[in-house]
């Protein structure tokens, strides 16, 4: 089994990142119950010892690098989660992608980035993911990063995100983050 070193992406763009713990489960329930938030996602359980449940079913998914689950950071201060999963030879799906509302808007799209990055240089496999096409938002910033629509249903597009277009697409978005912050 590969072992992968998330450590090299601890403080990145100025964002702090770390493995979710189980002390992490009354953020990510802010997050995942706030109506405005959860609108597109899975429903979760208003129940933080379910979620302490689930977080130790993960970590176990974790130690068999099956799953990961990413908090993101800015200054200590939790801002939001991604997780990545269904982790294959030669490809990994990305989710489960939420940030605190109100946010200056290049920390949900450098959190975004930092997840790629953790997919193409330590994964080193392509990225897949699924987005309600009711979440605009999600959609465009999908397509920023160079995503290929590959299929759809009635409610979501599938793309699927290779290295070589995100790389492409990454230094373009960082020029128009980092001008736009000076």
């Amino acid at each position: 089994m590969k072992q992968f070193d998330f450590n090299i992406f601890e403080q990145k763009y100025g964002i702090q990142v770390r493995l979710v713990e189980e002390s992490d489960a009354e953020f990510i329930l802010k997050l995942r119950t706030d109506p405005q938030l959860a609108r597109f996602i899975h429903e979760t359980d208003d129940n933080v010892e379910k979620q302490r449940d689930w977080i130790r079913e993960y970590k176990k998914r974790e130690a068999e690098e099956k799953d990961f689950y990413f908090i993101y950071a800015k200054d200590g201060a939790s801002f939001g989660v991604n997780r990545i999963y269904d982790i294959q030879p030669d490809r990994a799906t990305y989710g489960s992608w939420v940030c605190q509302k109100g946010l200056p808007f290049e920390l949900p799209v450098l959190s975004l980035m930092i997840l790629y990055e953790i997919l193409f240089e330590q994964l080193q496999i392509a990225c897949y993911t699924e987005t309600r096409k009711q979440n605009k938002k999600v959609v465009k910033t999908t397509l920023l990063f160079g995503a290929e629509q590959i299929s759809e249903d009635d409610l979501y597009y599938y793309y699927v995100v290779r290295k070589e277009k995100f790389y492409e697409k990454r230094d373009q978005i960082l020029k128009l983050i980092y001008s736009s912050v000076e």
